[in-house]
């Protein structure tokens, strides 16, 4: 504006070039524009305290969980499932048709009064659900212990990456022509009925409910 006052006319470009030459630079900042207020990322990491030690002999103690994709005819499906290390039982579980934190938290909610110890380690990967503050305070509330896998290392969470294999392989692909209601009716059945009850583990040499009355020391029925 002063140049223009002065008579000389000239442009933004060429006086910013002229000023580069000369080493000369503006005292106007551009405000910082905040698109939030008090907007903070979640992403609580935790130690991995499992250390890939996958032998347990008390149930309710240490559980895995993870997160897979279940394809059908007319979408997709997300299961969540805590699994017992002990009894590689399902103790809790989630079908939604999101990825948002509740897929996660929900069934954790259910897990703190379905067989979890009080101090329970909770061992999961680093995915976002389980970095997230709702997560953290459903842990502290029922002072579970969070632990998580190392980025990229998915052995480190070697029990729920093979039973969500076993979940694929079973029911998943022979089913993918079913709809996703049709799909959902089918896992359940899987994780609280032929899992647990009927299918033959291969660690285990039983099914995981007989293997945890062992455990328990209460008589096979």
């Amino acid at each position: 504006m002063q140049l223009y006052n002065e008579g000389i006319e000239t442009n933004k470009r060429v006086v910013a070039m002229l000023m580069q030459r000369a080493g000369l630079v503006s005292l106007y900042s551009r405000k910082r524009r905040w698109k939030g207020k008090h907007r903070t990322k979640e992403n609580l990491l935790k130690e991995n305290l499992l250390q890939r030690k996958f032998d347990c002999e008390t149930p309710g103690r240490i559980f895995v969980t993870d997160i897979s994709y279940v394809d059908c005819s007319d979408g997709t499906i997300y299961l969540t499932s805590y699994l017992d290390l002990a009894t590689r039982i399902p103790k809790a579980y989630g079908i939604t048709d999101h990825m948002r934190k509740e897929c996660v938290t929900e069934p954790l909610e259910r897990l703190a009064v379905n067989g979890a110890e009080e101090g329970a380690i909770i061992h999961s990967d680093q995915g976002s659900q389980y970095r997230s503050y709702a997560f953290a305070n459903i842990c502290e509330e029922y002072h579970f212990k969070h632990s998580m896998s190392l980025p990229g290392n998915p052995i480190d969470n070697a029990v729920a990456e093979a039973f969500f294999k076993s979940v694929k392989t079973e029911v998943v692909y022979p089913n993918r022509h079913r709809t996703k209601d049709e799909m959902e009716v089918i896992l359940r059945n899987y994780m609280e009925d032929y899992y647990p009850k009927e299918r033959i583990h291969t660690k285990l040499k039983m099914t995981p409910l007989e293997y945890e009355k062992t455990l328990l020391n209460d008589p096979v029925t």
